[in-house]
């Protein structure tokens, strides 16, 4: 399904966006709707970067010094 939606630009924003879909061989409303999609991804990106910047070091003094998963699970193959 389609919607139509009237915009407002600046002359200089119609230019530019008039000479994007150009160069891009694309219609201005396919420009718009790639350039809304790029920045609602990047911003989804964003928020799942916080949240793993977030948990970095949540577990950080659960392991003796020295110990490493990497170590507990070599141990674990020994058995």
């Amino acid at each position: 399904m389609t919607v139509r939606k009237n915009f407002t630009f600046s002359d200089e924003t119609a230019r530019n966006l008039e000479e994007l879909a150009k160069k891009r061989g694309q219609k201005q409303s396919q420009l718009v709707a790639e350039l809304i999609q790029k920045e609602l991804h990047e911003q989804e990106k964003q928020k799942r970067l916080a949240m793993i910047d977030k948990l970095s070091g949540m577990f950080t003094g659960h392991f003796p010094d020295g110990v490493t998963i990497q170590s507990i699970k070599a141990d674990r193959n020994d058995i």
